[in-house]
């Protein structure tokens, strides 16, 4: 079936099978399958083939910036920054 879709669906399925293995990779291409019964193969593969080149070109995440701008409002609280370790305590008093 997978042959008879061509690109992009074969590079979809690579990469699927890779990340989660064949029978994952099978479940999303069956949910692919529906989408291109209900809006056409053609807008499936064209929106499938954006979503490739986009991931083509994004090798890396961009890097988060060094200044995020604060608005005045904003600028008079102060957020405190926790560790997931400090809810450690908590998940325990919740067990019981």
């Amino acid at each position: 079936m997978l042959q008879q879709l061509g690109e992009p669906y074969l590079k979809l399925w690579s990469i699927l099978r890779g990340c989660h293995g064949k029978r994952d990779a099978a479940r999303v291409l069956t949910k692919l399958l529906g989408a291109i019964v209900t809006h056409g193969q053609h807008s499936v593969s064209q929106a499938l083939q954006a979503v490739l080149d986009y991931t083509d070109g994004a090798t890396s995440e961009p890097p988060p910036p060094t200044v995020v701008a604060v608005p005045e409002a904003l600028r008079a609280y102060t957020i405190e920054a926790g560790t997931a370790a400090s809810y450690d305590s908590l998940l325990e008093a919740a067990k019981g």
